[in-house]
């Protein structure tokens, strides 16, 4: 499975250099920003539960490649298609518990009395769609700029150590979720903001009071464009 998406990550990055820079088509002025991204942020868990709580540092890795199909002939407005990976890490006081028929669910500890910490990692193949807004220009590559869109992300790993066990969860959570993302900056440097729409967690998956476990992610971080 990793190794097909692999295949499908590196078959999008040829196809990228293979189209640089200018656009031949019905916007005979257009010109191209295809982009490689790489960014970091902190993850602040958001979650109805009354006693949730973080615990240590939580946070977001991604890159990838973006496809710039410009909207208007000045190309300063753009529609972006891309494919790229992210991972993402968190600890919290959730204890995963499993019942005599094997079902699991999750229950809260008391950060204090707690020895062992569940740390959560997941690993994602990620699909943004983005409109692109920019003041560049086809010899000007330091503008400034705003991306706005969605990302959908496929979870194809997910896993959390428990009292030094490492468990296999991606049964307890979310193949598909969805990310509304923001990036305003200048030239390399931007500001990252990013939400997600959907619980990490399985719609099957409860916590200790029976009601179905929700919890999203709010990144706040650095998101870095090379072309």
């Amino acid at each position: 499975m990793l190794r097909n998406c692999l295949l499908l990550f590196f078959l999008f990055f040829q196809s990228v250099l293979s189209s640089q820079t200018v656009q031949k088509d019905s916007l005979p002025n257009a010109y191209r920003e295809d982009q490689i991204y790489i960014g970091i942020s902190f993850i602040s868990l958001l979650s109805d539960e009354d006693n949730f709580n973080q615990n240590g540092l939580s946070s977001a890795f991604q890159f990838g490649f973006v496809r710039d199909m410009p909207l208007i002939a000045s190309g300063r407005l753009a529609l972006g298609v891309g494919i790229g990976y992210g991972q993402q890490q968190f600890n919290s006081n959730l204890l995963r518990v499993t019942d005599g028929n094997l079902n699991s669910y999750y229950v809260l500890q008391n950060l204090e009395e707690a020895v062992d910490k569940m740390k959560f990692s997941f690993k994602s193949l990620v699909f943004p769609l983005s409109i692109r807004w920019r003041t560049s220009t086809p010899t000007n590559f330091q503008f400034w700029r705003i991306y706005g869109g969605i990302k959908f992300r496929w979870n194809f790993s997910a896993k959390a150590t428990q009292k030094n066990e490492t468990l296999n969860i991606i049964s307890d959570t979310q193949p598909w979720t969805t990310e509304g993302f923001l990036s305003v900056g200048f030239n390399t440097w931007n500001l990252y903001l990013g939400y997600e729409f959907r619980s990490l967690f399985s719609a099957d998956i409860q916590s200790e009071s029976s009601d179905l476990l929700d919890v999203r992610a709010l990144k706040f971080g650095l998101i870095f464009y090379l072309l």
